[in-house]
């Protein structure tokens, strides 16, 4: 083979081969993982065998279903009180903003009887189809100024100019669908979490006052309707805000955000109302009933009727001890179980256990999210801020009463997972906090661990020495759809990435080719390469421009990635 080579090319390839192994071993070597140079079925063979024993020791039978009726019993209880420092009631901040909801109840009431007077939508249905055509035409004008030579300022203009009719037309159709509004519209949703997330850290006694009133606030206007059997709409109400308060901010090119999020509000909002009124008049009327419910709740709160508001802060906070209590002991015995074992073991149980609960099936059999978020899991080790519990937690607390000094170097892979802020399931009211202590054994379960483990193994060996992500964020899961990165200061996102190529591409290349698609947006990859996200028949596609490739769209609305920029400079 080498005879076809030139001398410079062969000492290329070998130089690069043997870089590669030094970069492999030395990453391997920082991981001071010993185990790690057995084969991937041994290792998780090993691993498997320990996770057996794990699930006999941590979840025998009725584990489960004790921490179900527990959960249930602190649920039943329902309405948040809000609490200070000392443990007292915070009446200050019911009794500023009861009178808020009693104007929901109001607002509610008037939304109800716009729709009761209606027959149907047939004239806002036909408002929203010409909205839909204006999008497109707005992304044409997108797809001219990256794609095509055209002059550049002439586009600009155009899209400018087609900007602010479409900015006109949606702000008429949004005042002629005032019953799909959230209360108090508009509300700033990012400009609340960022608030909160200030507040939340300070302990003292204004610092908290300040959390209880942002947070209870926050419960009245992240809000919607939502009927036994059928998903709630808070999150197109609150989307609304956001889209609202966005497209009346200059652009001239419309931005992806906007596109994604016109998209899910405008397809939402027409199914909705093809439903006609009924539908809306039976939600309107149960959202009322429960508000109402809520504003009695805590009208008796104030004026101490039926049960004194001790017996009810006592009761709440009875049934919420009793659950945090019970997830804590048995997250504690996790914690002790796998710091028995080697740091090997901890990794994997860590790495296995944050894919299973944070990405699921969600990113399909090519794992390249959980690729990514395991490579994570593996840059937080060496940072402090992730890898070391907080000595005030409640769960250090447990597992360090009576051993208050420890090699925090040990465990913190497991520190990782249990990290206080860090993994939404881990907190003792979230459902999936349960598969920290009680692993999922059904085929499904089984199957899909079956894959993280793989891809654990395989990020340990081979940790990528380019991504150095260490947060992430699903923007189309958050209220509002906001986006964090206005908030993350001190962080800069990861560029996007294609995914898995597409092998059979015949009918792509025929739509693509015939012009027979939706222009989305483009992005910059590795090496110079420049890539174009399109949509055919409703589903997103990457093709690399100038060349025949296509690849699987990685939602960056899905999954976001950020370095830490004082981190890595």
């Amino acid at each position: 083979m080498y005879q076809t080579l030139s001398k410079f090319k062969v000492l290329f390839i070998i130089a690069t081969i043997i870089l590669t192994c030094n970069v492999s071993e030395t990453s391997t070597k920082n991981l001071q993982l010993r185990g790690l140079k057995r084969s991937n079925n041994r290792i998780i063979q090993s691993y498997l065998r320990l996770h057996d024993k794990f699930r006999r020791k941590l979840c025998p039978g009725g584990t489960e279903e004790k921490f179900n009726r527990l959960r249930k019993s602190f649920v039943r209880e329902g309405y948040w009180i809000p609490l200070l420092p000392n443990g007292s009631f915070d009446s200050l901040t019911i009794r500023q903003y009861l009178p808020e909801v009693g104007r929901k109840i109001k607002w509610i009431n008037k939304q109800l009887t716009l729709v009761k007077i209606k027959k149907h939508f047939k004239r806002e249905l036909k408002a929203l189809r010409r909205l839909k055509e204006k999008l497109n035409e707005l992304l044409d004008f997108k797809k001219e100024f990256y794609k095509s030579n055209k002059d550049k300022g002439v586009t600009l203009a155009k899209s400018s100019k087609k900007m602010a009719r479409f900015r006109h037309s949606f702000l008429r159709f949004t005042r002629s669908i005032t019953f799909l509004w959230g209360y108090d519209f508009p509300v700033d949703h990012l400009n609340l979490r960022k608030q909160f997330e200030e507040s939340k850290i300070k302990r003292d006694l204004q610092g908290k006052k300040k959390t209880n009133q942002i947070f209870f606030y926050r419960k009245i206007v992240e809000d919607g309707t939502s009927l036994r059997g059928k998903r709630s709409d808070h999150l197109l109400r609150t989307t609304l805000n956001t889209v609202f308060l966005s497209i009346n901010k200059k652009q001239t090119i419309i931005s992806e955000n906007l596109r994604y999020d016109l998209d899910f509000l405008l397809s939402r909002t027409e199914r909705i109302l093809k439903k006609g009124t009924p539908e809306l008049i039976t939600r309107l009327t149960s959202w009322v009933k429960k508000v109402k419910r809520m504003h009695k709740f805590y009208q008796e709160l104030l004026l101490n009727k039926k049960n004194s508001t001790s017996d009810r802060i006592e009761k709440q906070v009875s049934t919420a001890y009793a659950l945090k209590s019970y997830v804590i002991s048995k997250q504690a015995k996790a914690y002790k179980f796998w710091l028995k074992q080697s740091k090997l073991m901890q990794a994997i149980f860590t790495i296995e256990t944050i894919l299973f609960n944070e990405v699921g099936t969600l990113d399909g059999r090519g794992g390249v999210e959980r690729r990514d978020i395991a490579q994570i899991v593996i840059n937080r080790k060496g940072i402090d801020e992730y890898s070391q519990l907080d000595r005030n937690s409640e769960l250090f607390k447990k597992v360090f009463l009576k051993t208050p000094l420890r090699n925090d170097n040990k465990s913190k892979w497991i520190d990782i997972l249990f990290k206080t802020g860090e993994f939404s399931f881990t907190y003792y009211f979230i459902p999936g906090v349960v598969r920290t202590f009680c692993p999922d054994m059904t085929r499904r379960g089984r199957r899909l661990r079956r894959e993280n483990l793989s891809i654990a193994v395989k990020g340990l060996k081979r940790p990528s020495q380019e991504f150095q992500a260490v947060r992430y964020f699903s923007r189309s899961a958050m209220v509002g759809r906001i986006d964090m990165a206005q908030i993350w200061d001190d962080f800069v996102s990861v560029p996007q990435k294609p995914g898995v190529r597409l092998r059979d591409t015949k009918k792509l290349s025929r739509s693509y080719k015939t012009g027979n698609y939706r222009f989305l947006y483009s992005f910059d990859g590795r090496r110079g390469k420049k890539y174009d996200v399109i949509q055919i028949r409703n589903r997103e596609y990457i093709k690399e421009r100038g060349q025949h490739r296509f690849f699987r769209h990685r939602s960056p609305h899905k999954f976001r990635y950020f370095k830490n920029v004082k981190i890595y400079k």
